[in-house]
């Protein structure tokens, strides 16, 4: 499947979250019994069918209570050697010489054919190079390998990368994995599968994800707002006024996410014509429009005095 740089590159600072140098990745946590994140996310808008840039998907860590420490001085000198090459690739890659970071993440694999790490930071070096199905080849390996130490990253990554290109089911996979293989998920893990979920047709299951992610990050705008597309597409036209209202209400207190809100009137007017309230809708229309020419007449690239 070809994809333009344009879809994949909002893929690099997610997954650079697990690639940091370093000797040792730490374990999911076990689900607790009465855990909030158990219930059924980097990502498709439901109206407009396009990739929301993945950066912002996994703002909250992982909560975990265990840690597997990487083994770092078990391994032979041939596997030390690939496994810092991986490290040192993975800082190449934090600076974009993703080239350099391909180059050394081979060297290491000559070494070493079977060091995950090195596989990861290549997967990360191939995203950056517009070459996504390289980049998923090298994270199935690491899966297909059951390497205790970085399942869970290549999982994650595998996630984030297919929901990206729009495989929506395989990411839907990674991420019930994850949750059965102990991990509890992020606001951002969620919000990954409620896209995917909006993006299958899937509404029910994507309202549920959303509200997971919400009770972990309640202040977030653009969760709210997703969240109330997907209630419309569902056909719950007040709980989608009320999520819409929310947003307008509260727009500007997590990074101004809708600009001003006109897509939140907008969204907020095709719910009230189909609740039969067009007098609403129309207001809701022209606040929009308002909201939108206030926006364009903010805009820092306008020239001054220009109408």
């Amino acid at each position: 499947m070809k994809q333009t740089s344009k879809n994949i590159l909002p893929v690099i600072v997610a997954v650079a979250f697990f690639l940091l140098p370093g000797a040792s990745l730490s374990q999911p946590q076990k689900k607790a019994k009465a855990s909030p994140e158990a219930a059924s996310p980097q990502v498709m808008s439901p109206t407009a069918g396009k990739p929301h840039s993945l950066s912002k998907l996994h703002n909250g860590a992982q909560k975990r209570d265990k840690q597997l420490v990487f083994p770092l001085a078990s391994l032979s000198p041939v596997q030390r050697d690939a496994y810092n090459m991986a490290l040192k690739a993975d800082r190449c890659n934090s600076v974009m010489e993703s080239e350099d970071a391909l180059t050394l993440c081979n060297q290491a694999l000559k070494l070493d054919p079977h060091c995950s790490k090195a596989y990861l930071v290549r997967g990360q070096a191939l995203i950056n190079l517009n070459r996504p199905d390289q980049a998923l080849a090298d994270f199935s390996r690491v899966i297909d390998s059951k390497d205790k130490y970085f399942l869970y990253a290549a999982r994650r990554l595998r996630a984030d990368l297919n929901c990206v290109l729009r495989r929506f089911a395989e990411a839907v996979k990674d991420i019930d994995a994850l949750e059965a293989e102990g991990a509890t998920l992020s606001d951002g893990l969620h919000e990954t599968r409620a896209g995917c979920y909006s993006g299958l047709g899937k509404h029910a299951q994507a309202i549920a994800d959303y509200t997971a992610a919400i009770a972990l990050r309640p202040n977030s705008t653009r969760l709210r707002f997703k969240r109330a597309e997907s209630y419309l597409h569902a056909g719950q036209y007040e709980k989608a006024v009320a999520d819409y209202t929310r947003v307008i209400e509260v727009d500007g207190k997590d990074g101004n996410f809708m600009g001003g809100s006109p897509e939140a009137y907008l969204g907020r007017a095709s719910a009230y014509e189909l609740l039969g309230r067009k007098d609403l809708a129309g207001k809701d229309r022209a606040a929009a429009l308002s909201a939108d020419r206030q926006n364009f007449a903010d805009a820092p690239f306008r020239s001054p005095g220009r109408k």
